[in-house]
């Protein structure tokens, strides 16, 4: 993923003017395939990514010129090599596994459901990681988690995106009486200058509440 305005380097922003072409160079996410004779490889740009990536202030879109473009692959000697040692790898090691119980509160599957509505053009993605359920461990802590993640975004307006995520995390032990729990809730949106976050925090006691803040930061973009 690059930010076209950060072709130049991330510790700078250079604009990019409509119309002017400029050759751009980025690395590829690392990935090992052998490929058999006569097969070819596809590359596919986007211009969008939501919402894994923020979509950019000032709009996007580009074209490639493809008789000037090329993709760069390392390439390995597929024949082995009598002169030197074959490489081996002993089997692995790892510790016993902790005794853990595990409860689920449902079937464990993630949850990911994306809504349009078609009048208004806004989108909307539902994600629960399905962390719910409890893990009692051997010295009788448990730990509860509960999440939700939720995406927004109006099309055509870069400015609409929103996120939001919430969750719940509890740890306790019945045998001492001793029960904490965490609530906190964050939500990003966006100006034209900045990147507008707005984060809750409270904290329980059982099930009295012990401390609570709400704050504000803008990131400039």
């Amino acid at each position: 993923m690059l930010n076209l305005q950060a072709r130049a380097g991330r510790d700078r922003k250079t604009p990019w003017v409509p119309g002017e072409s400029a050759d751009v160079e980025f690395e590829l996410t690392s990935a090992g395939h052998a490929f058999p004779a006569g097969h070819r490889i596809r590359v596919a740009l986007s211009s969008a990514y939501w919402p894994w990536i923020w979509p950019h202030a000032e709009g996007s879109g580009y074209d490639v010129d493809p008789a000037n473009s090329s993709v760069r692959l390392p390439v390995r000697d597929p024949l082995p090599d009598a002169s030197k040692p074959e490489i081996t790898f002993p089997e692995p090691e790892h510790a016993e596994p902790l005794d853990v119980r595990v409860t689920e509160t449902r079937n464990g599957r993630p949850l990911r459901a994306v809504a349009r509505d078609v009048a208004s053009g806004l989108w909307a993605m539902d994600v629960d990681p399905a962390y719910g359920g409890s893990r009692t461990y051997p010295d009788g802590l448990e730990c509860t988690e509960f999440a939700r993640e939720r995406y927004w975004i109006q099309e055509r307006d870069p400015f609409s995106a929103r996120a939001r995520s919430d969750w719940s995390v509890r740890l306790r032990r019945a045998d001492q009486d001793w029960d904490a729990r965490v609530v906190t809730a964050s939500e990003t949106r966006c100006t034209a200058t900045a990147y507008v976050v707005e984060n809750s925090a409270k904290c329980y006691d059982g099930e009295e509440l012990v401390f609570e803040r709400t704050w504000q930061k803008e990131i400039p973009r």
